[in-house]
């Protein structure tokens, strides 16, 4: 159920925002360690960061990729695993970090029935072993795309696919959940296939919180055709129980790629591709209402000089801090990395942090993310040394990250930690090569 909060006096400053500093740190991408890298980043406790590339490596169909700290302020590269045709390909969504280092996350296409997998990189020695953690077969869902996947503590993995389901109807994506067995082996069941007026294509994967509920937005369908922002809440009997918490359009803007980021009130955050005041998408809000359903309103929107069309999932931060970026405008038009801080008075102060230019990258596609110091790390799709994508670390970005104990591992999405990988640019059917 949607409900419309008044609107709220939003401190979108009409004056151009002040930039930060220049990132300290970049890494090219390339043929060899991978190109087009369309996920963001994970950080393990060490300060390594993983990822994905969604084409290069030694197959040509994407990578999983590690930049370790040099010591001297870089990162030593290392391709932790090269996808082959036939076996897994093109990786559009990020890593997961699970307990012992194990790192999970999907594949577009291949498997044994072309509709893409899940897969496992387990340590081993000195590398990893890989294994396929399940093939999609269209009733398990079909073509995997931007979501990282999200693990709770029992070891479950839970993510999105963009087509398919075990529902009838037109097929148009599910929500999955793959349990383990103890023996290495994985159960995969649906939690719940989209039909249409649930909404349908769900691009971003999932969040999961605390008490077990999953959220997370569709492309289209809604009552408003545009897309919608939805919760699946366990039902205590095994099973889920859909609901719509919003068919977005009007002034939250249409069409999200990206997921919902939650905050410790329950409070959920999205940006929509398109759509909003001039046509290049907005931040909204979703609070509770205290009797099931949420307060929609807009945070900001997108102007073409502050950022245009967002398409990664937003990270929220310890204190409430929103941050998230654009994939094209700022004053180069190669996207941006802003931040909207809490103003004291129920708005937001909007800060870019860095415009992108095609030496830093262009096209930032994979969410943030972020570590103790207050650095952001972003990948974006085109531009770097090599024109084929590029990581930077932006310090001094005023994130302050949660407080876990060492033995916490965090929930991707709901923590904001490590961040929910991103897509290719394309309406309908994504083209799987980039």
């Amino acid at each position: 159920m949607r409900r419309h909060a008044a609107p709220l006096a939003l401190a979108l400053l009409l004056a151009p925002p002040a930039l930060a500093q220049a990132p300290d740190a970049q890494f090219g991408f390339s043929a060899a360690t991978g190109r087009f890298p369309h996920g963001g980043v994970a950080l393990d406790a060490a300060g390594n960061l993983y990822g994905t590339a969604n084409a290069g490596g030694a197959h040509g169909s994407g990578t999983v990729w590690r930049l370790a700290p040099d010591g001297s302020g870089g990162y030593t590269p290392t391709v932790l695993h090269s996808f082959a045709p036939g076996q897994s390909e093109y990786p559009f969504g990020g890593v997961t970090i699970g307990p012992g280092g194990a790192l999970y996350g999907t594949t577009y296409s291949g498997g044994t029935s072309g509709y893409g997998t899940a897969w496992r990189l387990a340590p081993s020695g000195s590398g990893y072993t890989y294994s396929t953690v399940h093939s999609f077969n269209g009733t398990t869902g079909a073509y995997p795309y931007l979501g990282t996947l999200a693990i709770d503590a029992a070891g479950n993995l839970y993510g999105t696919t963009y087509a398919g389901g075990s529902g009838g109807g037109g097929a148009v994506g599910a929500v999955f959940r793959l349990a383990p067995d103890g023996l290495g082996n994985y159960a995969a069941s649906v939690l719940h296939s989209f039909g249409g007026p649930d909404g349908a294509y769900p691009y971003s994967g999932v969040t999961l919180d605390a008490a077990g509920n999953l959220y997370g937005t569709t492309y289209d369908g809604g009552a408003n055709g545009v897309g919608t922002a939805w919760r699946l809440t366990p039902d205590g009997g095994g099973g889920y129980v859909h609901q719509t918490v919003s068919s977005l359009g009007g002034p939250a803007g249409t069409n999200p790629y990206g997921g919902l980021a939650v905050d410790a009130a329950g409070t959920l955050y999205g940006a929509t591709h398109g759509g909003g005041t001039f046509g290049y998408g907005a931040i909204y809000r979703l609070a509770p209402d205290g009797v099931g359903g949420y307060l929609q309103s807009t945070l900001l929107t997108f102007d073409g000089y502050n950022g245009r069309n967002p398409i990664g999932t937003l990270v929220v931060d310890a204190i409430g801090q929103i941050f998230g970026t654009t994939s094209s405008g700022g004053i180069h038009g190669h996207g941006t990395m802003f931040r909207l801080a809490p103003d004291g008075v129920g708005g937001f102060t909007h800060t870019i942090l860095l415009a992108f230019d095609n030496a830093l990258g262009s096209i930032p596609y994979g969410a943030l993310a972020g570590d103790a110091q207050g650095n952001l790390f972003a990948t974006t799709y085109a531009g770097g040394s090599f024109g084929e994508g590029n990581l930077v670390r932006m310090p001094d970005t005023g994130f302050v990250a949660f407080n876990l104990p060492e033995t916490t591992t965090p929930e991707p999405a709901s923590l904001a930690l490590l961040a929910s990988g991103l897509i290719l640019l394309a309406r309908r059917r994504p083209q799987a090569n980039g």
